[in-house]
């Protein structure tokens, strides 16, 4: 018909039911240039409702959001079949651009909406947990354990565990982190060992401790030279003084954090002088550390270890020209 009467009586309409057409067919492309052709004032209010649901949800699919928004601006407050998923798109994208106090509005509305509550209290947990509403967060999420599928479990004890962490909860945030990886079937990432290791600590777990921390020290990057400080605080709880040295030497070597590499070469030196317990390491080491730092709060503490290495060894007129 169109190819034939393209200005035809009807042609607006068969724009519109092509638009409909393609749409169920989930060709959502080409559903939006039919009804992009579409003279909308000339539409009934469902026909004009239904068009801009469709020209809506198919931006929405191909994750044309600014313009997905525009389409669902013309339905704000109007009640129709598809208004609860109108909602939920809208919301949707609010939770991706981070508008997410807008977002959680919609959300918690369409909590109750038989079709669409189990997901959009998944979408509330997540917007708690990126605003660190940790205590809402746990609150609300671990009620839903019991009641969502196994993918949507394994996330949300990855949330809970994180949420427990950041509380200081670490006994907790253990037992979800051990759910969240035999659930997934999965290997913690990097930032996950990290966590678990250093709630070991915080329970004096410290031979667990340790296997999660060597799992992070695959990169030089942040995270492993804060995971080498604690994996070198870690072997002093076990009294491992030479693993100790190691990792607060690797720590040191790292830049990211200037103050932990500082905390981390003066624990080395210390432990070069307790560990080696050789003359020349010990003063160079110490050497070493003064000049880097010559204002640390630890020089002192540093000057006192070297005279006590010229005194140890006999070389008095280095201790005493020091």
């Amino acid at each position: 018909y169109l190819k034939k009467y393209p200005n035809g009586n009807y042609a607006n309409l068969a724009f519109f039911e092509l638009g409909r057409y393609r749409f169920i067919k989930k060709d959502f492309l080409k559903c939006i240039v039919s009804l992009r052709k579409v003279d909308v004032k000339s539409l009934t209010d469902s026909q004009r409702n239904s068009y801009y649901f469709r020209l809506g949800y198919s931006y929405f699919i191909e994750e044309k959001y600014q313009e997905a928004q525009l389409a669902f601006y013309e339905l704000e407050g109007v009640k129709f079949s598809f208004s609860d998923l109108v909602n939920y798109c809208v919301a949707h994208m609010n939770y991706i651009q981070g508008n997410y106090a807008s977002a959680l509005n919609s959300f918690y509305k369409l909590s109750d909406v038989p079709s669409l509550g189990r997901i959009s209290k998944f979408y509330i947990t997540h917007i708690y947990y990126f605003q660190s509403r940790y205590g809402e967060l746990i609150e609300y999420a671990e009620p839903l354990l019991d009641t969502t599928n196994t993918d949507r479990n394994t996330e949300l004890f990855r949330l809970v565990a994180d949420a427990h962490y950041n509380l200081g909860e670490h006994e907790e945030s253990i037992q979800n982190f051990e759910k969240y990886a035999e659930l997934g079937e999965l290997n913690l990432n990097r930032l996950e060992n990290y966590q678990l290791a250093y709630s070991y600590t915080q329970l004096k777990d410290y031979e667990s401790a340790v296997s999660f921390f060597e799992k992070v020290l695959v990169e030089d990057d942040s995270l492993s030279q804060f995971a080498s400080y604690h994996l070198g605080a870690t072997y002093l709880e076990l009294d491992d003084k030479a693993f100790a040295l190691n990792s607060f030497k690797y720590a040191s070597s790292l830049t990211f954090d200037l103050k932990l590499q500082e905390d981390a070469f003066f624990n080395y030196v210390k432990l070069v002088y307790d560990v080696e317990n050789t003359y020349n390491n010990s003063v160079t080491a110490f050497k070493q550390f003064l000049d880097k730092y010559p204002d640390s709060d630890n020089s002192i503490t540093v000057r006192n270890l070297l005279v006590r290495a010229y005194a140890y060894s006999r070389d008095y007129d280095s201790a005493l020209n020091f």
